[in-house]
């Protein structure tokens, strides 16, 4: 019976935060000193865990089993620096026939030593894998994965030598970034695998139009995701402004507009934590206006540190623009308490005519005026049999 459980469970394994799990199913006896909970004598101080053998190919075959399982793993230096080192050798031995340890790996985030990156092969060999590392160890790990495919990198480092490195991968499929410059905007453009770009800096459009493919093929011409944030950068010293996103949405005209289905542009910053303004400074539909050619669009986010200014007319565009909308989020960070919305309830008809699949709404509205009666729905008879989200915190409702 345990069995019938055991296996079943196995299957789904998931996600394992270090080596050191695995390394708890070779044989007991294998550790010096001996390591009944191996994990805790690691982290004992001053204990020097050590092999008492050289494991055999039969030692790995309970360890080889549950790594067969493995879809997500942490290599974040737990084990000691004179441990590791020996472990990897170890396994290099034991997968001398190129079987890699976790044939199943899909994602690996990379926190260690960057001299270990020559060891990446014996963990997952040709599979495609989503690599989640620092910036600072990018130059490194583009020496010793030319073919990688997938990666999302982090950390304080944007330096020339690190964006440089984004320009050997060829084959690149995934890619989470920081600060691009115009070298590797321009490798990316070119690239016809790239499927998902994540930026943690929006692009400005100076950025954008230096890039040139020569007419050879359209920018990002398989790119499907892409998202943006401005976060707490020491170069941007306040929020985007309206002529900014302007800019910028007009700038994304480089973007193929048959690929792309998830679009999100968010900033944290505030006007009214930031800069001075007020209720002039806003985002209208004119500067969305270039969004609306992204017909195969699937999700769309768009906050902003500024208010947000949209109507009923541009509502209806959106909807007819976007038939296969799963999600519209469009949120201001800040909104001044006397604006009000001038997208009412009956502006939201269309969106439940045309987007049939439209299970997410977040857009501020004004509910004062909505039409109520004992032969009417409320809101005036929209109704949406998708929607399962509506977020209305920015809803301006009838007081009574």
């Amino acid at each position: 019976m345990c069995r019938a459980l055991h296996l079943p469970a196995v299957s789904v394994l998931w996600d394992q935060t270090s080596l050191i799990p695995l390394l708890k199913c070779l044989p007991p006896g294998i550790w010096k000193p001996p390591a009944d909970d191996l994990e805790q004598t690691l982290e004992t101080p001053k204990t020097r865990v050590q092999f008492r053998w050289v494991p055999q190919p039969s030692d790995w075959t309970r360890p080889f089993f549950y790594a067969g399982h493995v879809k997500s793993l942490v290599e974040d230096g737990k084990l000691p620096t004179h441990l590791t080192s020996v472990v990897y050798a170890y396994l290099s031995f034991a997968l001398s026939d190129s079987s890699p340890l976790f044939p199943n790996l899909r994602r690996i985030t990379w926190r260690t030593d960057d001299a270990l990156f020559a060891f990446l092969r014996i963990l997952f060999g040709d599979k495609d894998a989503v690599y989640r590392t620092r910036h600072a160890g990018i130059p490194a790990f583009a020496v010793f994965e030319p073919l990688a495919k997938g990666i999302l990198a982090f950390g304080p480092t944007f330096s020339g030598t690190v964006n440089a490195a984004i320009c050997s991968w060829g084959q690149l499929e995934v890619l989470g970034w920081s600060i691009l410059d115009s070298a590797s905007l321009r490798h990316l453009a070119r690239l016809p695998s790239l499927r998902v770009l994540r930026l943690q800096s929006l692009p400005t459009q100076a950025l954008l139009e230096e890039i040139d493919t020569g007419g050879t093929r359209p920018c990002f011409s398989a790119l499907r995701e892409l998202h943006a944030r401005a976060e707490a950068l020491e170069d941007l010293a306040g929020p985007i402004l309206t002529e900014d996103w302007e800019a910028l949405t007009t700038s994304l005209a480089c973007i193929s507009s048959n690929t792309l289905t998830h679009l999100s542009l968010t900033e944290e910053f505030t006007l009214e934590d930031s800069t001075p303004g007020g209720i002039e400074s806003l985002v209208k539909a004119e500067h969305l206006r270039p969004l609306l050619s992204f017909a195969a669009l699937e999700e769309l986010t768009f906050i902003s540190g500024v208010a947000v200014d949209l109507d009923n007319a541009f509502v209806a565009k959106m909807a007819m623009a976007w038939p296969y909308l799963r999600k519209l989020d469009i949120s201001p960070v800040y909104q001044p308490p006397t604006y009000k919305p001038r997208v009412t309830t009956a502006g939201l008809l269309p969106l439940a005519q045309h987007c049939l699949s439209l299970t997410t709404l977040g857009l501020p509205f004004d509910a004062s005026e909505a039409e109520t009666a004992d032969n009417k729905k409320p809101g005036g008879g929209i109704v949406s049999l998708s929607l399962t989200h509506l977020y209305v915190t920015a809803a301006r409702a009838q007081e009574h």
